[in-house]
């Protein structure tokens, strides 16, 4: 819902309530308190319902912004590769372990056969 929609309530027009302003998924508990404090700030309810809009979503693609310059660098990239070739490696090393074992079940399997 945006800002200047409002649900019907029986409480009073002023109360700094969230929960009746918005059903946003990315809004937390934090984010409501946020805009509780700052309505206790300000003296009008449109004031700062707007101003805590435009704070959240400042603060939203700002974090964004940061998850892109990360995940679009060489430290991430490296990251990533190092990850694959440690998964790489460890499978690897166990395929290796399995085969060995399986010779050793084999010759074992051989000896009691002869035995």
């Amino acid at each position: 819902m945006g800002v200047g929609r409002k649900r019907k309530s029986s409480t009073s027009k002023n109360e700094n309530s969230v929960t009746k302003m918005t059903s946003d998924p990315l809004k937390n508990s934090i984010d409501k308190q946020f805009i509780e404090d700052l309505g206790q700030n300000c003296t009008s309810p449109l004031i700062w319902q707007t101003t805590a809009t435009i704070i959240q979503k400042y603060i939203k693609e700002l974090v964004q912004h940061e998850v892109d310059v990360i995940t679009d660098s060489d430290w991430f990239d490296k990251k990533l590769c190092d990850a694959v070739q440690n998964s790489t490696d460890s499978l690897k090393l166990l395929e290796s372990k399995i085969d060995y074992l399986n010779k050793l079940i084999i010759n074992l399997t051989n000896q009691n056969k002869h035995d």
